[in-house]
C-alpha cells in the first residue's frame, strides 16, 4: 500500500513524473490523523533540516529566528513522523537527513520514538 503526503505543488509534479501512480497524494501531514494512514511495513519520511543543520541554525541565529523545535513552521514536522511511527510501528523506517543535520547528538530520535 502506498501513501504519500506532500503540500508543494512542484514537488508533487516531480514525484508523479518519477513515480506515476494512481494513489491519492494528501496534503499537509500535520492535518492527517495517523489512523487514516494505511498500515505499512516501511515508512520513508523527510522533513526540512534547516532548523537543525549547522548552516541553517547559523542563518536563523543571525536573523534572530528560532531554530530546532522552536521553529514552529519547520522544526516540528519531526513530531508528526514520530506520531505515525508510534501508531503504526512499521518494520522499518528511513528518514532523510543531511550530513550536517543532527539534533542533541542523535538522541532526539531515541527519546521521541517509542518502539524498537
Amino acid at each position: 500500500m502506498l501513501f504519500t503526503s506532500e503540500w508543494n505543488k512542484y514537488s508533487i509534479e516531480t514525484y508523479l513524473a518519477n513515480f506515476p501512480s494512481n494513489h491519492e497524494i494528501v496534503g499537509d501531514i500535520t492535518l492527517v490523523p495517523e489512523e487514516s494512514i494505511p498500515q505499512h511495513d516501511i515508512l520513508l519520511a523527510g522533513f526540512p533540516c534547516q532548523p537543525f543543520s549547522i548552516a541553517g541554525v547559523s542563518k536563523k541565529n543571525a536573523l534572530g529566528m528560532p531554530h530546532g523545535f522552536l521553529d514552529l513552521t519547520q522544526g516540528n514536522l519531526f513530531f508528526d513522523i514520530a506520531r505515525i511511527l508510534d501508531f503504526h510501528k512499521p518494520q522499518d523506517s528511513f528518514g532523510k537527513m543531511s550530513k550536517s543535520c543532527s539534533h542533541d547528538k542523535g538522541r532526539t530520535f531515541k527519546n521521541h520514538i517509542q518502539y524498537p
